[in-house]
């Protein structure tokens, strides 16, 4: 017998939802595409910004300005947003 946070427990299985919410068949779970793609994508952008500032001129350098600016205005866009 334990007593975690004033509950007593009597068995393992009595630990569900005492700490941790339990996952039950109607909570969704989100897939990582939807965690990890825009993350991705701004790094992909950016990796390619950098990329073509050291390797190209001219062109490039206006590509580039325009791809490391990304990650700037989604700061600012988001920051606007949440104020």
């Amino acid at each position: 017998m334990i007593h975690a946070g004033g509950t007593q427990i009597d068995h393992v299985d009595d630990f569900r939802g005492v700490i941790a919410p339990s996952m039950t068949s109607s909570s969704k779970r989100w897939p990582l595409k939807r965690i990890f793609g825009t993350p991705a994508i701004v790094g992909g952008v950016v990796t390619f910004g950098l990329l073509s500032a050291l390797l190209g001129d001219g062109f490039w350098d206006m590509l580039s300005w325009l791809a490391l600016a990304l990650p700037i205005l989604l700061i600012a866009y988001y920051a606007l947003i949440k104020s």
